[in-house]
């Protein structure tokens, strides 16, 4: 089915990108795990300093990485640090 279907994944493991090198995969979307990271210790600090109300939703955002950008996002990736 190569060629005829696009696959579309989540999530940006190293397989995942090698398959959109390699032009099985036709782009990944992927979570910001450090945005969401600073809108949680916001909301926490808020709630402790302010008592303020807290939202219901929040978009922490998403990339969409493909052939186009995976050189620029896999250079992105190597220089943060690992997280725990």
């Amino acid at each position: 089915m190569e060629g005829k279907l696009q696959i579309v994944a989540f999530d940006d493991d190293p397989e995942t990108l090698d398959w959109i090198d390699r032009g099985a995969i036709t782009a990944t979307i992927t979570q910001k795990p450090y945005v969401m990271s600073y809108y949680g210790l916001k909301f926490l600090d808020d709630l402790h300093h302010n008592a303020a109300p807290m939202p219901t939703w929040v978009d922490a955002g998403t990339v969409i990485v493909d052939k186009s950008n995976l050189k620029s996002y896999r250079e992105t990736l190597a220089t943060r640090p690992k997280l725990l």
